[in-house]
């Protein structure tokens, strides 16, 4: 199971799979084979055909800013071979662009080879190294308070990623109010409610005793959903640093409460399998568009073993963040911090179409604020403070 440990932007240096997998000839041509699968294809294309790779932002291809055509790799010269086999990979270079996280590359066609893309500015980029850098702009941009946990860092730092981010998905998607979707129930009691079931009525209840089977169909919050969300707040809770992430602050403890609350009467642990089978499917919602994320990170969670050695038809997971995107909101969290008062910044987003100033139109409306009439082009700087003129 060959391991990649590689930095972001190596352009002018990129490392050598000789270099990246040191004494092991076979291992290399393993890592060259997987790799093949992934190098210079866009996250775009790569996205569509592997539900389980993750990728932040989330919005690919919808504000022409370039992202979904970001590679995760590419390979740079070619192999030796003796007849039809490759004997070594010793010309062969992994280069790197703004793409950071971990990407493992499972299936019986692959090796399950293992990529680990670190920031460049971590100083130790070997199997014990630690990416101080990348987690701590996540700390940031997540708001994650990794210093009050109880928190290592281990070989699998990648895997500690989906962690990470689960209590700010798990948030996000909260704010549009907890998931609800209508499901059949087969009940037996006596306040009917829906489609009285004959076969399941005389076998259950013969003599009478003063119960009707019924089918009805409710709008629930027990759902597939939900009970995903709740098995993975299980499983978070059987880790150190999951269980100082579903506390680390009160908005995530009300959200695991809401969660448990709407799973509480049918949660079985042994139904983990079966919950994980019925989401795979992904979710489409025009309303509940954020569970859509967090049904991937659940399942990323809590299928990362077996997808290493499953038939998958998306044999590509894990985690990525666009370096420029990371780097950018990292230095917001700073920039527009309210107590910086009037040198305060502020943060358009070109991926949302929110914000921005408009250009050449110094006018001003009646209460003395600058007017931005429609005939100007508007633009999105990173970051831009206002002025005042007398």
């Amino acid at each position: 199971m060959p391991h990649l440990t590689l930095t972001d932007n190596n352009i002018k240096n990129p490392p050598s799979l000789t270099t990246l997998l040191q004494n092991d000839v076979q291992s290399q041509i393993h890592a060259f084979q997987d790799l093949q699968s992934i190098a210079g294809k866009s996250l775009q294309d790569l996205c569509k055909k592997n539900a389980n790779l993750l990728v932040f932002p989330h919005c690919l291809n919808e504000h022409n800013n370039g992202i979904e055509e970001l590679s995760i790799c590419e390979l740079v010269g070619n192999p030796n071979y003796d007849g039809d086999t490759i004997c070594d990979v010793e010309n062969v270079k992994v280069k790197t662009g703004n793409l950071m996280g971990f990407v493992g590359l499972g299936g019986n066609k692959n090796h399950n080879t293992k990529l680990e893309i670190r920031s460049r500015f971590t100083e130790n980029t070997n199997d014990n190294g630690q990416d101080f850098f990348l987690h701590y702009m996540l700390e940031k941009v997540f708001r994650i308070n990794l210093f009050d946990m109880n928190y290592s860092h281990s070989k699998n730092d990648g895997f500690d990623l989906l962690f990470l981010i689960f209590p700010h998905l798990l948030k996000r998607a909260l704010r549009q109010g907890i998931f609800r979707t209508y499901r059949t129930f087969h009940k037996n009691d006596a306040a009917v409610k829906g489609v009285i079931d004959i076969n399941r009525h005389i076998k259950q209840n013969t003599p009478f005793n003063g119960k009707i089977a019924y089918r009805s169909r409710e709008y629930s919050a027990d759902n597939d959903i939900t009970q995903l969300i709740r098995h993975t707040i299980e499983f978070l809770k059987q880790k150190e640093i999951g269980k100082s992430l579903l506390n680390s602050d009160n908005d995530t403890k009300d959200a695991v409460k809401q969660i448990v609350a709407a799973t509480d009467s049918s949660y079985c642990f042994q139904n983990r399998a079966k919950v994980i089978h019925n989401n795979l499917r992904p979710l489409n919602h025009p309303y509940y568009f954020g569970y859509k994320y967090l049904q991937q990170l659940c399942l990323l969670i809590l299928r990362h073993q077996s997808m290493q050695y499953s038939q998958s038809n998306s044999p590509v997971y894990g985690i990525l963040f666009d370096g420029a995107w990371l780097w950018e909101e990292y230095l917001a969290t700073i920039l527009c911090n309210p107590k910086l008062a009037e040198k305060q910044f502020l943060h358009p987003s070109n991926k949302t179409g929110e914000g921005g100033i408009k250009l050449f139109d110094n006018s001003k409306n009646d209460d003395g604020e600058i007017a931005f009439s429609k005939c100007y082009r508007r633009i999105y700087p990173d970051f831009y403070r206002k002025i005042q003129t007398s």
